[in-house]
């Protein structure tokens, strides 16, 4: 025998024992393990808060409400950071803060008393109005105007009718079907064509 053919014979010897694996076929690599996934925010709450915020917004005098406490903030703002000097010199000064705290009620009153809307916004103009004797000329005019506005806007808001009111849609998590139960031994099957057979007799 040949040392080509006493080789070959070798190579096949070592197959057998190997169970029939070829040497030069490349293992495939074990696959790494997924690594976890990071929680990530759920945007289905995100877009149901928001949509909750519009409802809220739109069954009240929102923006009126906002006005208002932008104007309260600046009528108050002006007493407020002078108020040490005020009292040093024994000057009346809680008449400016209490309207501009006043006009912020008012505003909040916009939001959480909506069915008020036409007397909360009467008196939010008139205290705004009422600041230009107490707070620095009603917040230099700008906190006055704004709370003129707010409380215009909140006496001329009317709430939309119910048919154009806005509805948070809620998920609904869809029921199982059950498949239908195979007739019983003493019942009669119906074929397709519409023949009825006995179960019983075939």
């Amino acid at each position: 025998m040949s040392a080509p053919e006493e080789e070959s014979v070798g190579i096949d010897a070592l197959l057998a024992e190997d169970g029939g694996a070829d040497p030069a076929e490349e293992v495939p690599a074990a696959r790494p393990s997924p690594r976890p996934r990071s929680p990530q925010f759920d945007g289905s709450r995100l877009h149901r808060a928001r949509l909750g915020f519009r409802r809220w917004r739109r069954t009240r005098p929102f923006w009126a409400g906002l006005w208002c406490l932008i104007g309260a903030t600046i009528i108050a703002y002006g007493p407020f950071t002078v108020i040490q000097l005020i009292l040093i010199s024994g000057t009346v000064v809680w008449a400016g803060i209490l309207v501009g705290v006043l006009v912020g009620v008012m505003g909040l009153c916009l939001w959480f008393a909506p069915h008020f809307h036409t007397l909360v916004g009467i008196l939010a103009a008139l205290f705004s109005v009422f600041s230009l004797i107490t707070s620095n000329f009603g917040g230099f005019l700008i906190g006055m105007l704004f709370g003129i506005i707010g409380g215009a806007m909140g006496w001329a808001w009317r709430p939309l009718p119910p048919d154009r009111q806005p509805s948070v849609p809620t998920t609904t998590t869809p029921t199982p079907t059950t498949p239908p139960t195979p007739p019983a031994d003493d019942e009669t099957a119906v074929l397709p064509t519409g023949v009825a057979v006995d179960s019983a007799t075939g």
